[in-house]
């Protein structure tokens, strides 16, 4: 959809491409990859994300040639977003790639680059999501001012549709203050992208002013400062190690940020310094649940309940594994828990509820309580559970109703997604 809607956006079948990657399919990755380095052969973006596939696929050679490609169009970028090449990995297996780096030829630009990137992402991870401003700021300024003018005259929005933020941010930056709104989102992209955090929030927060209404602008002021928050978070956690609340921020951060791995880090710190603690236990727990990883869940979550007996949401999702097992009989008590919540989170109780009535053959029961979940009913699936139930009873009336009601949803949630899709920056 997004590609549809902004068919000329650069590098952007490469975001598909890793999106394909996380899926597990490869060669639909690397299809997406070439696409863009068809419409531009320096696209970095592409040539990274070409090289995460060789080494998936055991093809180091080639996933060094491309690593080089990229560090050659622009080394700011390669530095930046190295990690892409191992997010979502186990660390035995960053451990492996480690271990390859280590062997590979020296002459090979980007060995460099990831023995340093590597040794951030393990040891002190700052760097990997803000370079230092002010290293940053002095080699901007120091360019010689031909170059300066050269890379004005090569047009910063070429440089961006070809892959090459860092030349495109130095294009910009000096005239922060005086560009115009699409220039500042150009800059705010481009910094981002060469991982110049600081400079990407400078300039979508002085585009937020000049044009409020622009999503552009809210869109890269949150995306940069989130990444300098959690750079303050790290260097907190340095000067703090044993503040529990500051490794508990931390990995909510990373969480967020889908850095699984190092938000688990940061749960596992916390309770070191302090085992009982619920949060760092329900953090992990609801990692996992999204990840279906139930056997890991499930004892953050008796260890959650056994420092806070009858907690409502440690409650839910344990009644939640155990719906997913089919074990509604021991779902139920944990479930009566999880009614003792916030009302926000009260919908989802009542549907589940609802789910395990319904297994058990108590369907009137099973209408009553997803009647009360209606209210959070944002894709038509609790609508569509009542039309089963009331076909189930016979009520054809309610059936159709409902169905109808599930059908509306339904449209209206993908009408809104597409809405998003075509104001997305």
């Amino acid at each position: 959809e997004l590609l549809k809607a902004h068919p000329s956006q650069p590098c952007l079948h490469s975001a598909l491409g890793l999106a394909e990657i996380r899926k597990g399919d490869l060669q639909a990755a690397a299809e997406e990859f070439q696409k863009d380095l068809q419409a531009s052969p320096v696209c970095a973006e592409a040539r990274l994300g070409l090289a995460r596939v060789a080494i998936e696929q055991n093809r180091i050679s080639d996933a060094w040639k491309e690593l080089d490609d990229a560090w050659r169009a622009d080394p700011e970028f390669v530095e930046a977003n190295a990690p892409t090449l191992w997010l979502g990995w186990s660390p035995e297996k960053v451990d492996h790639l480690e271990a390859r780096v280590k062997r590979a030829e020296p002459e090979h630009p980007a060995v460099a680059v990831l023995t340093a990137a590597l040794g951030r992402w393990r040891k002190e991870p700052v760097e990997v999501f803000e370079r230092n401003a002010e290293a940053s700021s002095d080699s901007r300024s120091s360019k010689p001012a031909h170059q300066e003018e050269g890379l004005a005259k090569n047009g910063s929005a070429r440089l961006y549709s070809e892959g090459l933020y860092t030349q495109c941010a130095q294009a910009l930056q000096s005239r922060l203050q005086s560009l115009r709104p699409a220039d500042l989102v150009l800059l705010a992209q481009c910094s981002c992208h060469a991982g110049d955090d600081r400079t990407g929030f400078l300039a979508s927060e002085r585009l937020a002013d000049l044009s409020p209404q622009d999503p552009a602008g809210w869109f890269w002021e949150a995306k940069s400062a989130q990444r300098l928050a959690v750079s303050a978070l790290v260097r907190a956690g340095i000067v703090e190690p044993e503040s529990n609340k500051v490794h508990l921020l931390l990995a909510e951060a990373y969480k967020d940020q889908h850095y699984t791995g190092k938000a688990e880090e940061e749960y596992r710190k916390v309770l070191q310094i302090k085992p009982d603690a619920v949060a760092a236990h329900m953090g992990l727990a609801r990692m996992y649940f999204q990840d279906m990883k139930f056997d890991a869940a499930i004892p953050e979550l008796q260890k959650a309940l056994a420092a806070s007996p009858a907690d409502p949401e440690a409650s839910y999702f344990t009644a939640e594994i155990l719906a997913y097992r089919h074990q509604y009989a021991e779902a139920l008590p944990y479930l009566e828990s999880g009614l003792k919540g916030t009302p926000s989170s009260l919908p989802r109780v009542h549907a589940l509820l609802g789910r395990v009535y319904a297994d058990q053959g108590r369907t009137a029961d099973a209408v009553s309580e997803l009647k009360q979940s209606l209210s959070a009913d944002n894709d038509g699936s609790y609508h569509y559970q009542l039309y089963l139930l009331y076909k189930k009873e016979g009520n054809r009336d309610a059936a159709v109703a409902a169905l109808h009601q599930s059908e509306a949803l339904r449209r209206s949630r993908l009408a809104k997604q597409r809405a998003l899709l075509e104001n997305a920056p």
